[in-house]
């Protein structure tokens, strides 16, 4: 699993340098010639979705997401493992929510053919499968931190 949340991670920070260079590119060509790339602007924000999506599970399995230290410097450490428990089962709860709606509005966007109004009028299904891969990697490195808590491995 790691090389797969890896993997996602590598994809996020390419296409970190590719929305640098396509925005450099945009810039330029209002600036040079009067006219950006309306294209480009779109698939910088189709990126912008990308970006977390692909990157969250791998984020969360070196323990960069958020966490109140504030509270668990005042409490046990056993209070703190809880804690870590409840959010672990809390966060792999809400990525298999999103992951079903994400799948469901999918199949819907694709039976009924719906596109994304802009100059590239892209279908939106493969958007909301975008969602639903990074949803189930994150749900994956939740269930899997979620049985390392349980077990007593969580404190590394």
């Amino acid at each position: 699993m790691e090389r797969l949340f890896s993997g996602a991670n590598t994809v996020s920070a390419l296409l970190v340098a590719l929305v640098c260079v396509a925005v450099f590119l945009s810039v330029g060509s209002r600036y040079f010639f009067g006219r950006p790339f309306h294209a480009i602007v779109e698939l910088v924000e189709y990126s912008l979705l990308a970006i977390p999506l692909l990157s969250g599970a791998w984020l969360a399995q070196h323990d960069g997401h958020v966490r109140l230290e504030i509270i668990s410097d005042y409490v046990t450490r056993r209070t703190t493992r809880w804690l870590d428990i409840v959010a672990a089962a809390l966060g792999a709860g809400v990525a298999l929510f999103i992951l079903g709606s994400s799948l469901w509005m999918a199949y819907l966007d694709f039976s009924s053919g719906i596109s994304i109004a802009g100059v590239l009028r892209l279908d939106r299904w493969p958007f909301m499968l975008l969602i639903s891969a990074g949803m189930l990697l994150l749900a994956i490195q939740q269930a899997m931190r979620l049985v390392d808590l349980v077990k007593d491995r969580g404190n590394k």
